[in-house]
This record gives structure tokens, sequence and C-alpha cells, in this order.
């Protein structure tokens, strides 16, 4: 690989690029706690961090429903390790989550260099602008989710598609697999199939082997054997190379998980094997509750791409005969990308005459399109009313993106109480400088809502018994409970913590504050024995 192809496919920083990073570290640093769903990779990064022995890591008492890969811990651990004799524990969780955010920034920032490679750069500046003004995304792209961890390697397997770098994107999308999370499948279905067709089209491309005997034996024609002989021949050698790049990863993730995790488990296991198993064999992931079949559609999919669905509509209904476009690239599940054709190489030997002829005629050719603009895509321009209708439609799906997205953002700060309970009970143990070190117990519903780790401090003794009944809780010194009505003879209420409550429009237009328009309740109570 020679020097301009290897600067072909590395990522370009454009100074636009700052702009999700920044609204992606205002997050971590508006809402650092963490839900339920990320303590397992939080909890082990601090274990990691911090912990000795495997004993006191924090899986082994809470395992919780099913097993999760240490190899995301591991990666978050080996960064954020070197700060660790700088900052406090406290610190570090906002350290540990800047890094986690980083690393999806980067991919995020590859796919906007390969959009701009292969669509446009003025593509790749609205992609940015729209990934900034979508929630969801940004939000929890620093939350130590298992799907965060494959949506890293899920965003560089689609950037390595569209730059046609097929075996790249399937070693990435089965490793995100078989180490984070196996529901990559139903993204890499798709993304096989459209890559079935970009292969047979790279390799079809290829000239064909020549006739003479001669011009078949000289080396400048070696490479024309990797041209099949038949379509047949082409899906066969297709469909062996998908084998090979398939199997070839997802042993070596297993292999990988296998070892690492089994070490740190205390016994033989793969995690995402046991999850398979779990949510299709045992079919146990309905216990948890289940949605009707239309929800993705009606809920989780508008919710999660907001603004865009009007772009999205219009691309494809608008302008169907755009079939080099951007909204074409990505209507396609993994954003697809037209491999473009190399040239047949000319005849080593020609006629003196005949060269002057065609250099005549290319020169011609070269003035007549010196005028014109020469495009990455080129496409039949649509009429001008559709052009400047769609424009409109983008900078109003951008405003309405951040409108939305400020929405989120007031309503998540207040959707973490547990983290703010237990930072404020800290705070309160520490004022009252007690003589006997304070046992606290943290209840079922305050570990969920932003409890971890990194905010335990020395001084202070933590407990997370789940099912105690009230009589069993006077062997603590101090609660964290979303219980409202103790009992006022046993027990001293400090404070109580707020948390979200849902949108109140009605209080909204009264006052006219946008902070009104969020409102909150006591949903936590801080107490102290008498």
């Amino acid at each position: 690989m020679n020097h301009q192809s290897i600067k072909k496919h590395l990522p370009s920083f454009r100074t636009i690029d700052l702009l999700p990073l920044t609204i992606l570290l205002v997050y971590v640093f508006m809402s650092p706690y963490n839900k339920v769903e990320e303590s397992f990779n939080l909890q082990a990064t601090h274990d990691l961090l911090y912990c000795k022995t495997l004993d006191c890591f924090d899986h082994h008492q809470f395992p919780g429903v099913v097993p999760r890969t240490f190899i995301g811990p591991l990666a978050l651990t080996f960064f954020s390790f070197p700060f660790k004799f700088l900052l406090n524990k406290y610190q570090m969780l906002y350290l540990v989550r800047c890094v986690l955010g980083l690393m999806t920034w980067l991919s995020l920032t590859n796919l906007r260099s390969a959009i701009d490679q292969v669509i446009s750069k003025k593509a790749g500046t609205f992609f940015v602008l729209l990934t900034s003004t979508q929630f969801h995304l940004l939000f929890y792209s620093s939350r130590t989710l298992p799907n965060t961890f494959a949506l890293i390697l899920a965003i560089y397997s689609i950037s390595a598609l569209l730059r046609s770098q097929i075996r790249k994107s399937f070693t990435l999308m089965v490793l995100g697999g078989i180490i984070f999370r196996c529901d990559l499948i139903v993204l890499f279905v798709p993304l096989s199939i459209y890559a079935l067709f970009l292969r047979r089209k790279i390799l079809m491309s290829l000239p064909e082997i020549p006739k003479d005997p001669k011009a078949r034996a000289n080396k400048t024609f070696l490479y024309h054997h990797n041209r099949p002989s038949s379509n047949f021949n082409c899906y066969l050698r297709i469909f062996s190379e998908f084998l090979v790049w398939s199997i070839t990863p997802a042993i070596s993730g297993i292999v990988l998980s296998f070892l690492i995790d089994s070490f740190f488990w205390k016994k033989a296991i793969w995690p995402e094997g046991v999850v398979l198993l779990y949510n299709t064999v045992q079919n146990k992931s309905s216990d948890w509750g289940t949605s009707p079949f239309y929800w993705y559609f009606a809920r989780l999919i508008p919710k999660a791409i907001l603004n865009s669905l009007p772009i999205f509509g219009l691309s494809i209904f608008c302008f169907p005969k755009l079939k080099k476009s951007p909204a074409s690239h990505l209507a396609i599940v993994a954003i697809p990308k037209e491999h473009k054709e190399p040239k047949r190489p000319k005849e080593s030997k020609k006629k003196n005459n005949q060269k002057n002829q065609k250099d005549k005629t290319n020169q011609k050719n070269i003035k007549k399109t010196t005028n014109k603009t020469d495009p990455k895509i080129e496409t039949k321009s649509p009429k001008k009313f559709f052009s400047y209708f769609v424009l409109f439609i983008g900078y109003c799906s951008l405003f309405v993106g951040i409108m939305i997205t400020l929405s989120f953002l007031f309503a998540s700060i207040n959707n973490y109480p547990g983290g703010k309970a237990l930072l404020e009970m800290n705070s309160y143990l520490n004022e009252q400088k007690l003589s006997f070190k304070p046992f606290l117990h943290i209840d079922v519903y305050a570990a969920e809502t932003g409890v971890s780790r990194f905010l335990e401090i020395p001084n202070i003794a933590y407990s997370k018994k789940e099912n105690l009944k009230i009589n069993q809780l006077l062997r603590y010194s101090h609660l964290i409970t979303e219980i409202s009505n103790l009992d006022s003879n046993k027990w001293k209420l400090i404070k109580p913590v707020q948390g979200f409550n849902g949108i109140d429009i009605k209080t909204f237009l009264k006052s006219k504050n946008f902070s009104d328009l969020f409102s909150t309740k006591d949903v936590l109570f801080l107490y102290e024995k008498k």
C-alpha cells in the first residue's frame, strides 16, 4: 500500500469535529452518575483501578442477571490508570466517562472522514451537525453500557464498509458481537447482504484475462487472474471469503473473551455466549417485560433518530432517482459505498499515429470539461424547489434537534437521584465528625439511579443488601431510602432528594420559565438513627 492509499484511508480531523466532543463533555459533567444498566462496567473499572484482590470485586456480590465481559473495563482502566495518582475517586468517575466518550467520538470522526472521502465534505459537515443535535447518541456515548462498547466497533465497521474495506468491516462487526453485544447480528446480516453485492462489483470490475498467451504471461497482467471466470465462481469465491472473514474473528473473539473473563469470574465462561443462550434458547429475556411488535417503529426508533426522521423521509421519497446521492447511501442499512471501478490498463505497444490522435482527442475533452465541476458524486440535480425545500427542512430539523436536546438534558440532570443522595449523605457525615464509623444502607432504587463505588469514601461503611424489613434497618446508623414515613421516634430525617417527575406544561405556560417545564418530586430520603 503506497503513501497516497494510506493517507486516503486515515481519518482527517476538522475543526467542526470539536462540536460533538464539546457537547459530549457537557453531558458528562452535567449528568455524571449512572443507571443500573451501566453499573457492571463502571463498577468493574473501579475495581480494576482500586481493588488489590479479586475477592473485593463488586461482581462477585452483585453478579447481575447475565455475566458481562471485562474487556471493556480493561480498556478504560488502561487509559485511566496513570491519572489514578493525581485524582480522587470522584474525579476519576468523570475521567473514566470522558475516556469512553473520547473513544466513541473518535469512531464518529472516523465515520465523518469516510463520508468526506466517499460522498462529499458538505455531507460530512451535515453529518456532524445532525449528530450534535441528536441527544441520545452523544449522551450515551460516554456511558458504560455493553451497547456503547459494541457501538464503537460497529461505527468503525460501517466506516470501513464505506471505504470498501469489507474484510476489516466484517472483523470489527463480528468482534463487537462476539465480545460485547451478540445483538449485533441483527445489523451484521443486512450489512453482509450489501457487502455481497459490493464485493461482486469489485471483482467483476477487474479487467478480463487476456486471450493472448504472451500477454497472459506478462507480469503486468498477473492481477487479471483475480477476476472470476463466471458469476457462479464469483459468488462461490465471495461466500468462501465471507466465511473466512467471519469465522476467524469469531474464534479469536471467543478465545480472547474466554481467557480474560474466566480469570475474573473464577470459572470457565464466555459471557456473550451465556447472554445468547439466555435470550434465545432459554428465552428468559421476556421475564423482564415485553413490548408489542410495533414498539420499535412507533416509539423507540423515532425517539432515537428524532430530527433526522424528516430528512430521511424526504431523501428517500422525494429523490428516488439520485442513486449515488448521500441520501441513497445512508438509506441502505450500513451507509454503503459505490465502488470506483479501476480503469483498464493501456496496451503497452501502440502505433505513434494512433497515440498522437488519441492525445489530441484527450486534450479536446479536457478543455471541454475544465469549465465543469468534478464532484465526487455525479448526479442530475433535482428541481430547485425541492432542493430549497429539503435545505429548509434540514435547517429546521437542526433547530428542532437543539430544542429537543436541551429538553432531554434538563430532564436527565434530575434523573439520577441516587448519586446525588449519596453525595449529600457523604457531605453530611463528614461535617458531623462522628466518633464512630457510620454504617450506611443504600436501598435498591438509590443503587439503580446513580450510586457507584466511585462515590464511596473510606471513613464510611456501605451496604446495599436487598429485601430488608423495616425493623432490620435498625442495624444501620444511616439510610438512603425511598420510604418517606419511617418512625420519627427512631429515625431523624436529614433531608429529601428530588428526582424527575415528568413534564408540566401547565406550570410552564403560566410562569414562562423553561426550568418549570420539568417537574420534580421527593423520591429519596436521608435518615439518621436517633
